[in-house]
């Protein structure tokens, strides 16, 4: 059974610094954030003022009973499979995988937090690219991304088999008023 420690957002990031910022500022007012991780996948590491204002950010979002880390995961390679290398230094019991233009409402995320505690085995995720997408360019606009990446996602589960990835079109829901079918 896991703790009561809380869960990491781990936001994949890569030459949206401004986007990155909102995701940030956003997910760090979330109650039951520990920690959040940046797959930095660039060349060059963040500049001083964009890490001290993100620093600053999540200090501001941090409370007396509540402290959020802010950890860079530095790569050089630009790779959308950086996302998946061993994360080092996690203190959650969840990870929540995104990227920095998409914006789940809290609330929800505390929702699917509370869905995986009660099956901790589990993948526990969102319909990609449905909620709140803060911009509309990169590969995430191409059409028929949506189709490719799921497609891709079960080819991955199939491929490694242990992986902490369940394919399925089934999904958890609180239906008060967020998803009609």
């Amino acid at each position: 059974m896991p703790s009561k420690r809380g869960y990491t957002i781990l936001i994949n990031t890569w030459k949206r610094n401004n986007l990155l910022k909102k995701s940030v500022q956003h997910y760090a007012s979330c109650s039951g954030v520990d920690s959040i991780h940046i797959i930095w996948s660039e060349a060059d590491p963040p500049s001083d003022s964009l890490f001290f204002y993100l620093n600053r950010v999540v200090d501001k979002s941090s409370r007396d009973d509540r402290k959020i880390e802010l950890l860079f995961d530095l790569n050089v390679e630009d790779s959308l499979n950086n996302r998946f290398k061993d994360i080092k230094e996690l203190t959650g019991d969840a990870i929540l995988s995104i990227d920095d233009d998409v914006l789940f409402s809290c609330h929800s995320v505390e929702f699917a937090f509370s869905v995986w505690q009660s099956a901790p085995s589990t993948l526990v995720g969102f319909v990609p690219r449905k909620i709140e997408e803060m911009g509309s360019s990169g590969i995430s606009s191409l059409g028929g991304h949506n189709e490719r990446r799921s497609r891709c996602l079960n080819d991955f589960v199939a491929l490694y088999g242990r992986m902490p990835l369940v394919a399925t079109t089934v999904k958890a829901v609180e239906g008060r008023d967020d998803w009609f079918w």
